[in-house]
């Protein structure tokens, strides 16, 4: 009489599938944690321009409140030199921004000619008490020259998301929903 014998273990095609799904869901994985760390990136960008926002409304409200007498060219000059040599330490771009980083731009802005736009420098970031930053020049205030209470903020070096770079704060907000 013939005994069978019954064996333990795994198939080779059982171990095959288990190998399988365990490469799968280590796909899986690895695509999310990316894209989790670039939405991470980008949200420590809009924070960081967020801050420096906010302290530049204080900035332009003590700017406005030495020039609120003064109008046209005078006041324009005025806030202009508060900005760059008296006070703020800022460097005027002489160049204007990339098509791109004016598509951006707040929908305030409605005439790109008006544009004044102010590279942050080292003084600037003391100035502001904002954390160092190795790079200076990386952030841009753009303000509307008729009206410094229309301002956005461009991070210059721009940052990939989705197939596109964004500069802009305002953009930044609106593609990540906020």
């Amino acid at each position: 009489m013939n005994i069978i014998k019954k064996e333990n273990g795994i198939t080779l095609v059982a171990l095959s599938v288990t190998i399988i799904v365990l490469i799968i869901l280590a796909s899986i994985t690895l695509t999310e944690g990316n894209s989790l760390i670039k939405k991470a990136r980008i949200e420590s960008v809009i924070t960081n321009l967020i801050t420096i926002k906010s302290r530049a409304k204080v900035l332009t409200e003590e700017a406005n409140s030495e020039v609120w007498s003064m109008t046209g060219t005078e006041k324009e000059q005025k806030l202009i030199d508060l900005f760059t040599i008296e006070k703020y330490k800022m460097t005027m771009l002489t160049t204007s921004l990339s098509s791109d980083q004016i598509e951006q731009l707040d929908s305030a802005f409605t005439n790109p000619a008006n544009l004044h736009c102010y590279s942050l420098t080292k003084d600037t970031i003391d100035i502001m008490a904002l954390p160092e930053t190795d790079s200076p020049g990386e952030y841009i205030l753009v303000f509307d020259k008729s009206n410094y209470d229309t301002m956005d903020i461009i991070y210059n070096p721009g940052i990939e998301y989705e197939g596109q770079i964004l500069y802009s704060l305002s953009y930044m907000k609106s593609i990540m929903g906020e």
